[in-house]
C-alpha cells in the first residue's frame, strides 16, 4: 500500500527514472566526481546527500531498486563489505553510513563538521541520541506493514516525546546543537523532517528543535540541494 501524504510513495518509482540508473558497478570513478548509491527514498542516504552537498563535493546519486540491487549490484560492487548505502569517490568505494560520513569530512578538510577538539566526542554523544530518537518510530515500528503510518504515529506520541524533549532542551536558544554547524545537525534534521512528514503535532512541545529544522534548512548549501534536481523529494521511506 502506497500512503502518499506521508512520502511512501509512488514516488519512489519516479525517482528511479529521474535520477542515475544504478549500472556499471565495476567500473569505478576517476575523477572528483562521487557517486552515493541507494534506494531512490530519503532514509540512510539523506544525510549523506546534504554532508556531501555542505561539504562541497561534486556527486551524483546512483538510484537502485531492492531487486536490482540482490541481483546485480551487490555482487558487482567492489567492496569487501557490499551495502547501501555505498560511496564511489576517486577509485574507493566505502560503505556504512558512519564510515562514509568521516570520508567525505576527510576528504573535504571539514573536520569542524563532527566537531571540534574535545566537541567531536559530543557530536557523537548526540549522534547517538538522534540515533535512538529515529528508531522509536522506523526500527521498532515495523516499516513495512500495512498500518505503518498509524504505529508510526502512535510510537511519536508515546516512544519518542522523551528524546524529542531531551534534545529540545539541550539545543535550547543556541543556533545549533553544539554551538556550530556539525553533521549531528544535519542528522537531527532529516530526523525532524520525518516527523513532520509523519505527524507534525508531534514537535508541537518542541520549538526549539522546529527553528533548527528552519535553520539547517536556510543554510546555504543544504537550500541549494532542496531545491536541486539531486534532491529526492518526501520519499521516506517505501514497500520495495
Amino acid at each position: 500500500r502506497c500512503v502518499q501524504e506521508t512520502g511512501i510513495n509512488a514516488e519512489y518509482m519516479g525517482n528511479i527514472q529521474k535520477l542515475t540508473n544504478f549500472r556499471n558497478f565495476s567500473t569505478m570513478a576517476e575523477s572528483n566526481q562521487a557517486f552515493l548509491g541507494y534506494y531512490g527514498i530519503k532514509w540512510r542516504g539523506e544525510p549523506l546527500r546534504i554532508l556531501l552537498s555542505v561539504a562541497g563535493i561534486p556527486w551524483e546519486n546512483r538510484v537502485t531498486d531492492l531487486q536490482t540491487w540482490l541481483s546485480q549490484g551487490k555482487n558487482e560492487l567492489q567492496s569487501p563489505f557490499p551495502n547501501v548505502p555505498y560511496l564511489e569517490h576517486n577509485g574507493k568505494v566505502l560503505t556504512q553510513t558512519g564510515a562514509i560520513a568521516q570520508y567525505i569530512v576527510h576528504v573535504a578538510n571539514r573536520p569542524d563538521l563532527l566537531g571540534k577538539g574535545e566537541d567531536a566526542i559530543l557530536v557523537t554523544q548526540v549522534r547517538g541520541v538522534i540515533a535512538d530518537l529515529i528508531a522509536t518510530f522506523t526500527i521498532m515500528v515495523n516499516p513495512f506493514v500495512e498500518n505503518y503510518v498509524e504505529l508510526a504515529k502512535q510510537a511519536l506520541a508515546d516512544k519518542s516525546q522523551p528524546l524529542l524533549k531531551q534534545l529540545n532542551t539541550f539545543l535550547g536558544d543556541k543556533e545549533f546543537l553544539v554551538g556550530y554547524f556539525t553533521h549531528a545537525d544535519i542528522e537531527l534534521y532529516f530526523c525532524l523532517d520525518f516527523i513532520n512528514a509523519l505527524e507534525p503535532s508531534a514537535l508541537a512541545d518542541h520549538q526549539n528543535l522546529v527553528r533548527l529544522h528552519q535553520r539547517v534548512a536556510q543554510v546555504s548549501e543544504v537550500a541549494a540541494y532542496l531545491s536541486s534536481e539531486r534532491n529526492i523529494g518526501k520519499t521516506y521511506l517505501v514497500k520495495m
